[in-house]
């Protein structure tokens, strides 16, 4: 950090509000303690790899549990229409295609979606710079999720240490709040 105080609050943007290992951490009675009462998913590499066209059993089943909760549920991805069509199909869920994370517009999409204020909104995603970025840049908690496939691409590598710093400003956080 450079000392300069918009510097410093665009960088704690980054941070995530919490940190888990994959979507099956964060629970209804999680949601519930943190005053959650909405979730917008992204899609690839937090619900599904990037070739999966449907969700698997355990995804439709942690959807349906958020759903059964009482909790508003869709999914947001920068993928097209008809990825997004094609995943939700059976999920009988809304979702924001084409969004143009990090960009603010579909957060407020999202938030108007469900009637609610954007602070009782957690984005569940798998990316510091897109996911978490986007949803604090529109005032929701964010959520990271560990990408359920790490490439091997040398981009994907890079985006990944870049993002290091990030969660582990997230995690020591969080451990100081349960000291």
């Amino acid at each position: 950090m450079s000392g300069y105080a918009g510097e410093e609050r665009e960088e704690l943007r980054l941070v995530p509000d919490k940190v888990f290992s994959s979507i099956h951490a964060i629970t209804p009675e999680m949601l519930a303690r943190e005053g959650i009462l909405g979730v917008a998913a992204d899609l690839d590499n937090t619900l599904a790899g990037y070739s999966e066209q449907e969700p698997s059993a355990e995804v439709s089943a942690w959807l349906a549990g958020l759903t059964d909760a009482g909790l508003r549920v869709a999914i947001l991805t920068n993928n097209g229409r008809a990825r997004a069509e094609r995943f939700c199909q059976g999920l009988n869920l809304p979702f924001v295609s084409n969004a143009g994370k990090p960009g603010r517009r579909c957060y407020r999409e999202v938030t108007r979606l469900f009637g609610l204020a954007p602070e009782q909104i957690a984005a569940v995603g798998d990316q510091v710079f897109t996911d978490v970025w986007g949803a604090h840049r529109a005032g929701l908690r964010a959520f990271l999720v560990t990408p359920l496939n790490l490439h091997t691409h040398w981009f994907f590598r890079l985006r990944y240490a870049l993002e290091r710093p990030f969660i582990k400003r997230a995690l020591k956080r969080a451990k100081e709040k349960s000291s």
